[in-house]
C-alpha cells in the first residue's frame, strides 16, 4: 500500500501529460511494472547513456579480460606446485613459483589500471546525464513544472543519478570481473573433472531460484525507497525556501512530523530489503557450502581409487571457490544493478520527456519582430490541473504596436494567464494569437521570447551579484554604458545603489534576501529594461508592496512609461484604477471575456458601464485597491457578479 501510494504521488503520469493532453510518443519506461525492471532493462538504458564514452568502456573491458585470464591460470599454476612439492623435484617447484609471482603481478597492474578507468567513468557519465538531464528538464513546457515537484525533480538530478551511477564505479569491474570468472571458471572446472563438476552444478538451480525471488522483492522496494526519497526532498526544499513563513507560524514540529513520514517510509522499505537479503544470503550460502563438502568427499575418492591426481583436485577445489565468490560477488551486483533499475525508471521518466510547445516549432520555426499588433482572436484556455474551469472563454482583443494598453479585472479572471499565453510558456486550447498575421504557434521560441520582457508579482532573483542579476539573459559586452546607467536611473536603483556594501557587484544572497521588496521590484524593472523588449508586460508588480514601497515602484514605472527608452507595446495589468489614466486603452476583463474596452475618459463615460461603476464606487482619488481579493467588504465580487456571461 506504501508502494502504490509513493508512486501514485511521485508516478510516471506527471511526465506525460501537457495542455493538449497526453503526450502521443512512445517511451521506454511507458507501461512498465516492479517486475519488469530489470537488471536487462537498467544495462540497456545505461549503455544507451555511455555509447559517447565507447572508447573508454572498451578499454576497461580489454584490462578486464587481462585480469580475468590471469585469475584463470591461478589455480592450475597453484595445483602443479602442490603437486611438484610433494612428488617433484626443486627446479620445477621454483619455476611454477616464479610464474605464479609473475601472474599475480600481472593481475595487481590490470585490478589497478581497470578500477581507474570505471571510476573515470562513472565520473564522466555523471557528468554527461546530470548535464542531459538539467537541460531535458529546463527545456520542458511550464505544464512540467506545474505537475511535477520541484524536490522530487531535484532528487532524480542529484541522488538518482548518483545510484544509477553508483554500479559503474563500485561493481560493474567486479561484475564484468566475477562473470568471466564465472563462466571461465566452469569451462576450467569441466577439463579438469567432468564428475565433480556435475556434482557442483547440482546446487546452482536452487541458488537461482532463491536470487530470483529475492530479486523481484527487492526491485519494488528501490522503487518505494526513490519515491520516499523524493518526497522527503520535496519537504525539505518547501521547509528551507519557506523557513520565514514555518517560523512565523511556529510550524517546525508540523515540518518535522512530515519529514519524519517520508524519511520513515524510506527506512521500512530499506529495513524489508535487509531482511529479504540475510534470508536469500543465508540459503545461498547453505547450498555453497554443501556443494564444497561433496566436492572434497568426492575428490578425496578419486585420488584413492586413481582417476584424479592432487593437482587437480587442488585446482578444482580452487576453482569451486572461485566459483562461488564469483557467484556471489554476482548476486550482490545483481542486487546493487537491481536496486539501481529503480533509480534508472525515475532518470529515464525525466531523460524520456519532451516539451509539446518547443516541439512544434522549434529552431525551424520563422523568426519575427514583434513591431505590428498583437491580435488575440476567440481564445480558450483552461489548466490542466483546473481543466473543468476554463480561465478564458473565447478572448478576443487587438493591442496596436507601440501602444500602452491596460488589463483590468478581478483575481482569477484570466489577465495572468493571457500574459503567460503571449510568452508562449502555454498553448491555446482553441483560437490564437498572432502577431500581425504571424501565428506565433509557428515563429522560433528563443528569439520571439528575447523580444519580450516581463515585470511580475513575485520577482525572481539569483544568488549573485546585483550587477548579474540586471544582466540576466544579456550579453554584457554589447551593453552600452550609457542606457546602462539611463537603466538604473530609471528604475530608481541609483537610490540605494550607494547603500550596498559592494555596489553593482554585492551579492544578493538566495532569492535576493538582501534586497527589501521594493528594491528586488526596481531590479526587475531594470532588468526589463535592459532587454530593449518589443513587449513589456507589466504584471501587478506592486501588488505585493508595502505602500511607500509601492509608491517608488509606480514613479519608476510612470517614468519608464513616460520615457519609453525603445520603441516597445506595453501591457499593464492594473492594480489600481488611479495608474490607468495615460493607458491609451483598457481592456475590462471578467470571466475569461473582455467585457469593455476603450480609453480612460471613454469608459468612464459609459454611465451603466462597469468601469465607471468600479471607478465611482472605489473613489479614484483615493487610490484604493482594485483588486477584489484586497478590498475590504465582498462590494466588487457583488458588482462583477451582477455581470451575467
Amino acid at each position: 500500500a506504501g508502494l502504490d501510494k509513493l508512486l501514485k504521488t511521485n508516478g510516471s503520469d506527471s511526465f506525460m501529460v501537457s495542455d493538449h493532453g497526453p503526450k502521443e510518443r512512445e517511451s521506454e519506461v511507458e507501461g512498465l511494472d516492479g517486475d519488469e525492471l530489470s537488471t536487462a532493462y537498467f544495462a540497456k538504458r545505461a549503455l544507451g547513456i555511455a555509447t559517447g564514452r565507447l572508447w573508454l568502456i572498451l578499454l576497461a573491458l580489454l584490462f578486464v579480460a587481462i585480469r580475468s585470464a590471469v585469475v584463470l591460470w591461478q589455480p592450475r599454476v597453484q595445483g602443479d606446485i602442490v603437486q611438484e612439492a610433494v612428488y617433484g623435484g626443486r627446479d620445477a617447484f621454483k619455476r611454477h613459483i616464479m610464474l605464479y609471482g609473475l601472474l599475480f603481478g600481472i593481475q595487481a597492474v590490470a585490478t589497478s589500471v581497470q578500477g581507474y578507468l570505471f571510476r573515470r567513468l562513472a565520473g564522466v557519465l555523471a557528468f554527461d546525464l546530470r548535464k542531459l538531464l538539467f537541460i531535458r528538464t529546463i527545456e520542458n513546457d511550464m505544464v512540467f513544472f506545474d505537475t511535477n515537484n520541484v524536490g522530487d525533480l531535484s532528487t532524480r538530478l542529484s541522488s538518482d543519478v548518483s545510484t544509477v551511477l553508483m554500479p559503474v564505479s563500485s561493481t560493474l569491474s567486479s561484475f564484468l570481473s566475477s562473470a568471466t570468472m564465472l563462466f571461465g571458471g566452469l569451462g576450467m572446472m569441466l577439463a579438469t573433472s567432468w564428475r565433480l563438476s556435475m556434482i557442483t552444478f547440482s546446487v546452482v538451480g536452487p541458488i537461482i531460484v532463491v536470487y530470483r525471488t529475492y530479486a523481484r522483492w527487492a526491485r519494488r522496494l528501490s522503487m518505494a525507497q526513490y519515491g520516499a526519497r523524493g518526497l522527503a526532498n520535496q519537504v525539505c526544499v518547501e521547509t528551507l525556501t519557506s523557513i520565514r513563513t514555518v517560523r512565523a507560524f511556529a510550524a517546525e514540529a508540523e515540518q518535522v512530523r512530515r519529514y519524519d513520514m517520508a524519511i520513515g517510509e524510506s527506512l521500512d522499505n530499506l529495513l524489508k530489503d535487509a531482511r529479504f537479503g540475510t534470508i536469500s544470503s543465508f540459503l545461498s550460502g547453505v547450498l555453497d557450502s554443501g556443494a564444497s563438502v561433496l566436492v572434497l568427499f568426492f575428490g578425496g575418492m578419486g585420488i584413492m581409487k586413481g582417476y584424479l591426481s592432487l593437482s587437480d583436485l587442488v585446482a578444482f577445489n580452487m576453482y569451486v571457490n572461485w566459483l562461488n565468490t564469483s557467484y556471489n560477488s554476482m548476486v550482490a551486483n545483481f542486487n546493487s544493478f537491481t536496486r539501481s533499475a529503480g533509480a534508472m525508471y525515475r532518470v529515464t521518466q525525466l531523460l524520456d520527456s519532451a516539451p509539446d510547445i518547443e516541439g512544434d516549432a522549434g529552431r525551424n520555426g520563422r523568426r519575427i519582430v514583434l513591431d505590428e499588433d498583437i491580435v488575440v482572436n476567440d481564445v480558450r484556455f483552461a489548466y490542466q490541473r483546473r481543466s473543468e474551469s476554463p480561465v478564458l472563454r473565447g478572448l478576443s482583443l487587438r493591442i496596436p504596436s507601440g501602444s500602452v494598453v491596460a488589463l483590468v479585472g478581478r483575481s482569477g479572471c484570466g489577465k495572468t494567464t493571457l500574459l503567460s499565453l503571449l510568452q508562449r510558456l502555454y498553448d491555446v486550447q482553441g483560437g490564437s494569437i498572432c502577431i500581425g498575421n504571424e501565428d506565433i504557434r509557428n515563429v522560433e521560441l528563443t528569439s520571439y521570447r528575447k523580444q519580450i520582457a516581463v515585470v511580475g508579482q513575485d520577482v525572481q532573483l539569483f544568488n549573485a551579484s546585483l550587477r548579474q542579476n540586471v544582466l540576466y539573459g544579456i550579453d554584457e559586452g554589447a551593453m552600452d554604458d550609457a542606457y546602462f546607467q539611463e537603466c538604473l536611473e530609471i528604475s530608481q536603483i541609483t537610490q540605494f545603489l550607494d547603500d550596498l556594501p559592494e555596489g553593482l557587484e554585492t551579492s544578493l544572497g538566495p532569492q535576493g534576501v538582501r534586497l527589501s521588496g521594493g528594491q528586488r521590484a526596481r531590479v526587475a524593472i531594470c532588468r526589463a529594461l535592459l532587454r530593449r523588449p518589443r513587449l513589456l508586460c507589466l504584471d501587478e508588480s506592486t501588488s505585493q508592496l508595502d505602500s511607500i514601497s509601492e509608491r517608488l515602484v509606480q514613479h519608476a514605472i510612470d517614468d519608464l512609461l513616460a520615457r519609453k527608452p525603445f520603441p516597445c507595446t506595453v501591457i499593464m495589468v492594473a492594480h489600481r484604477l488611479s495608474t490607468l489614466a495615460n493607458c491609451s486603452r483598457i481592456f475590462v476583463m471578467d470571466k475569461g471575456v473582455i467585457r469593455e474596452s476603450g480609453t480612460h475618459a471613454e469608459l468612464l463615460a459609459m454611465p451603466d458601464g462597469l468601469f465607471a461603476r468600479l471607478a465611482e464606487h472605489q473613489n479614484l482619488q483615493a487610490g484604493n485597491t482594485f483588486d477584489a481579493d484586497t478590498v475590504p467588504g465582498d462590494s466588487i465580487d457583488k458588482l462583477f457578479d451582477e455581470i451575467k456571461p
